[in-house]
């Protein structure tokens, strides 16, 4: 069930039909014209007289540009549909390509994209390392404290869980 669409413009075809005729006799004339000049240009090499018809080629020229171009518009529908048939299948096979080919990598782009937006509760232990409950306060890998915070004995200033150097007076922090 192929269902065309009428033209956007009702007139279309009868324009598209104007522009094929006229541009094609267009673009005859033209060529005929700069033929009856060019052959009159050449002609007067032999002889010692100018060239009579020689200005012709100035109107040649512009009928013959006209001419194609009116030409190429009447038919640029038709070029527009062979072209859009000929490239689709292919861009259709590259795209089914593209997206086979990169299944494995997407995948596991959004397994780690998940992993990392994932809020896994836990707490790892600075000393070994080891996922621990977020709850725990000892690590259950090698018993050490997995408190976030240790308070220094000397100035009670509060370092970071595994430092072994007090940061506010430098006082050693393991017993």
């Amino acid at each position: 069930m192929n269902h065309i669409k009428p033209p956007i413009d009702p007139k279309h075809d009868s324009k598209r039909r104007f522009l094929r005729i006229a541009g094609v006799s267009l673009l005859t004339l033209g060529i005929i014209l700069l033929i009856i000049g060019l052959v009159d240009f050449f002609s007067a090499f032999g002889s010692f007289g100018g060239p009579k018809y020689f200005w012709i080629n100035f109107i040649a020229l512009p009928l013959i540009f006209v001419g194609a171009s009116m030409t190429s518009m009447g038919y640029m529908g038709a070029m527009a549909r062979y072209t859009a048939q000929e490239n689709a299948p292919v861009a259709s096979d590259t795209f089914n390509y593209l997206a086979e080919e990169t299944k494995g990598g997407i995948r596991t782009m959004a397994r780690a994209v998940k992993e990392g937006m994932e809020d896994k509760g836990t707490i790892i232990c600075p000393n070994c390392h080891k996922d621990n409950p977020l709850n725990a306060a000892f690590c259950n890998g090698c018993g050490a404290s997995l408190t976030r915070e240790i308070a220094c004995p000397q100035c009670g200033w509060k370092n970071p869980a595994g430092s072994r150097f007090c940061n506010g007076c430098g006082q050693s922090l393991e017993n």
